[in-house]
């Protein structure tokens, strides 16, 4: 049988990146089992948070907090299967209230410019300057951003 290689189905899901992603966070903590991850950014979507949420429903005692502005918060469709799985995961709005909690923050914000249809326009440039000061602001183990927008150079 030949190797097939899933990269993604448009806006639904990106498994092999939440491949990648499990191998950076088993490399920096040296174990999944048990890992405390905040997803942050479009939730709503977001196709790399969908994937590593499936993804990490395989592992032990994970826990999920979703942060992110009300119109951008984790589809059910996620939660319904995580629920499913036994996986612990709370949604919520503002990262400080877990950035002491988790060992991985995900960043995966909305595209500002180029694909600023998401939520009807409601992740403004105000939530990426709050989005972009608040990270600036955490400390954790490590963070992963996918996309380059303009903000980024304020977190340090």
């Amino acid at each position: 049988f030949p190797v097939t290689i899933h990269a993604g189905d448009g806006k639904g899901r990106h498994p092999t990146q939440a491949l990648l992603d499990v191998l950076i966070i088993m490399k920096e903590l040296g174990h999944i089992d048990g890992v405390k991850v905040a997803m942050v950014g479009d939730l709503t979507n977001g196709r790399t948070v969908r994937s590593l949420s499936y993804l990490l429903a395989k592992f032990s005692y994970v826990k999920l907090y979703f942060v992110a502005p009300l119109v951008a918060q984790m589809r059910q469709d996620i939660k319904e299967y995580l629920k499913r799985h036994n996986v612990e995961f709370e949604g919520l709005t503002d990262l400080h209230d877990v950035a002491g909690k988790v060992d991985v923050i995900y960043l995966d914000p909305p595209y500002w410019k180029t694909e600023n249809y998401y939520s009807n326009h409601d992740f403004d440039r105000a939530d990426h300057e709050r989005l972009a000061n608040c990270l600036n602001s955490v400390q954790s183990k490590f963070s992963l951003s996918y996309y380059d927008f303009d903000l980024l150079h304020l977190i340090s």
